[in-house]
């Protein structure tokens, strides 16, 4: 198979997935609002957001591990295969008791969450609890996630995450249904995600002949003190990644200003969330393919395949991005209600701060693949500093825009400095990055967005179907004028020949 049809294939298998997961979640939100209220709410959210921040603590290994995997999936070494996984498993195994730590510290450590009162306190004590012994089991089966992501196995995973995404709405569901809270949502969850990734191990250890057992020999400490090289600096800018992201806006909202001002901004984040999400997704397929890539490709085909896939992540992407931000008002009314109208411009500003993702994100594969992510280190943490720091001078004056303006400040720094890191590293020039990226991409989206702002002015939106129907009638407007003016014939000519040719 063609390789930029696997990583198509992968790519796609991915995001679909997400979709699913994505639609799931955007359905729900409004119910358990409804079901919880805002407080209770708010409260599971940031629970949530301490899980998330617990998730960093893979220190990069999943991802180093899954280029080291995909490099000598091709060489059939399966003794070194083995010593992988076996320096998977010990680590994950670590993590899991480090985590679970983690999490009990964090719910009995006195005065951390003032803002909150007794039973609201109590509540995230209960679930950040139940989420501590999930940690013990659930991060071991993350080695299967090393192994089939290395091995480009993306169905699969796809098809364990769709199952995860339809089964989580059902226990919501369920659980309204019998009149519970979220602590048994979390609990419930839990149980199905552990389920279906020991499913997912067992698969993966099956299908790959990789033995479950922990490392032994020599080899040990220098195969990881190796493999901590790598990944430290990948840890660190993770680390200065959640800093940059909504989930440290929402435990600074829920430390300062209480429960109801985190469920107002899951609000304002979920679009923007979703979105980069779904790019990080859609760049999940990279690491193992660019590993194998950067292998036989000489600096000048790295360069055009950086520029090529921002290209056409850039035409899906920034579109939907500009549309959702003219759509704002409307997405809040139909969606939860008048009563979450104060958050439209703090949406909109998250929104913005994901649009430079699709224009550069597909260079951070190749900068792990040479093993150069070190050099966007310091870049990054100064980005973190930037929004922890802006968050905190505005929170207090301006509330919940103050922490959007943080990260939108911090995500135009950041992008910049992206830009500038990665240009240095892949060899690409400013002017073709402008001239095949940014602007194909950028001209046609901001024309469909202000032609969507003056068709609401003259025809308001009165009804969820006629948000569906300017939310497509845009895109079906940026995404012809993309093909109409942004696309080269012998793109236009390719791209329709893979089409009829897979199609038949």
């Amino acid at each position: 198979m063609n390789a930029y049809i696997r990583l198509f294939r992968n790519t796609l298998f991915n995001i679909s997935a997400y979709v699913v997961t994505g639609l799931v979640s955007f359905v729900t939100l409004p119910i358990m609002l409804r079901a919880f209220g805002q407080s209770v709410f708010g409260v599971y959210v940031i629970s949530l957001s301490i899980a998330g921040m617990i998730a960093l603590l893979d220190f990069g290994l999943i991802t180093v591990l899954s280029k080291e995997v995909a490099q000598i999936a091709e060489t059939n070494h399966d003794a070194t295969l083995a010593r992988l996984v076996h320096l998977a498993l010990f680590w994950l195994i670590a993590i899991g008791v480090l985590s679970a730590l983690v999490l009990w510290a964090i719910a009995y450590l006195p005065g951390l969450f003032s803002s909150l009162d007794e039973s609201e306190l109590h509540l995230l004590r209960n679930m950040l609890l139940v989420q501590a012994v999930a940690q013990l089991f659930l991060w071991p089966c993350k080695t299967a996630n090393v192994i089939l992501i290395g091995k480009q196995s993306f169905g699969v995973i796809s098809l364990a995450n769709l199952i995860t995404a339809l089964a989580s709405a059902a226990i919501i569901v369920v659980v309204l249904i019998i009149g519970r809270g979220p602590v048994l949502i979390i609990a419930l969850t839990s149980l199905m995600t552990f389920t279906v990734s020991g499913a997912l191990l067992i698969y993966a250890v099956r299908t790959y002949h990789t033995p479950l057992s922990l490392p032994s020999g020599s080899w040990f400490i220098p195969a990881s003190q190796n493999l901590f090289r790598i990944a430290i600096p990948l840890f660190i800018v993770q680390i200065s990644a959640f800093l940059m992201q909504q989930q440290t806006d929402r435990l600074l909202l829920g430390l300062i200003l209480g429960a109801t001002a985190v469920a107002l901004y899951e609000v304002a984040a979920r679009i923007g969330t979703l979105v980069i999400q779904m790019v990080s997704l859609a760049l999940s397929a990279f690491p193992p393919f660019v590993a194998h890539l950067d292998k036989h490709a000489s600096r000048d085909e790295i360069a055009h395949f950086f520029l090529r896939t921002s290209r056409y992540l850039s035409f899906l992407v920034a579109p939907i991005l500009l549309v959702l931000v003219v759509l704002a008002p409307q997405i809040i009314h139909l969606w939860v209600g008048d009563d979450f109208l104060t958050a439209t411009l703090a949406m909109r500003l998250l929104t913005l701060s994901a649009l430079y993702y699709p224009f550069l994100m597909a260079a951070d594969s190749i900068l792990i693949a040479r093993d150069k992510y070190h050099l966007w280190l310091p870049f990054a943490v100064v980005a973190a500093l930037i929004n922890l720091a802006l968050s905190f001078l505005l929170i207090r004056t301006y509330g919940l825009n103050g922490v959007a303006i943080a990260t939108l400040c911090a995500s135009l720094f950041e992008g910049f400095a992206f830009l500038f890191v990665t240009r240095n590293v892949i060899g690409f020039t400013l002017r073709a990055w402008l001239a095949e990226v940014v602007v194909p991409a950028l001209v046609p989206s901001l024309i469909g967005a202000v032609t969507l702002g003056v068709f609401i002015y003259v025809f308001p939106i009165t009804s969820l179907a006629m948000l569906f129907f300017y939310f497509a009638l845009a895109c079906v407007l940026i995404y012809s004028l993309i093909l109409a003016f942004s696309f080269t014939p012998r793109e236009r000519a390719q791209n329709f020949g893979h089409l009829r040719k897979h199609s038949s």
